[in-house]
């Protein structure tokens, strides 16, 4: 994760995150794993986290 002095737009646009997301999927070594714009999308990425 970014510095946690980092503001956040500007540590979703490190990460490639184009739009400010309303979530944001981490996995379970800190990373960003998805930024789900719907309902098919959020569960994709949570069933690659299994």
């Amino acid at each position: 994760m970014p510095d946690p002095d980092t503001n956040l737009r500007k540590a979703a646009a490190d990460y490639g995150i184009r739009s400010y997301p309303e979530l944001i999927v981490i996995g379970s070594k800190g990373t960003i794993v998805a930024c789900p714009r719907n309902v098919e999308e959020l569960s994709s990425a949570l069933d690659k986290l299994k």
